[in-house]
């Protein structure tokens, strides 16, 4: 899962996420860990704090752009099918 690059994006703490979700840090942290295996219903209650959708927890998703790294430019990017 992806949420603690979530946490950081948004300025937020595990604990304080804990908290709202009714967990211990610890617990939290077993929860998104490596062999975690939290049920639906805590994912939905934390997609809900994090104000994303449930499969952003485990897929990022596409960047409009990406930089460059010779020029430093933005590259925009479209998926075409």
């Amino acid at each position: 899962m992806r949420v603690k690059q979530i946490l950081k994006e948004k300025g937020l703490t595990s604990k304080d996420v804990a908290a709202k979700l009714g967990m211990t840090e610890t617990g939290f942290s077993l929860m998104i860990g490596k062999d975690g295996n939290p049920p639906l219903k805590k994912l939905i209650a934390l997609a809900e704090i994090l104000n994303v959708d449930i499969t952003e927890l485990f897929i990022q998703q596409r960047p409009e752009y990406t930089i460059c790294p010779c020029c430093g430019r933005k590259l925009y990017l479209s998926i075409e099918s």
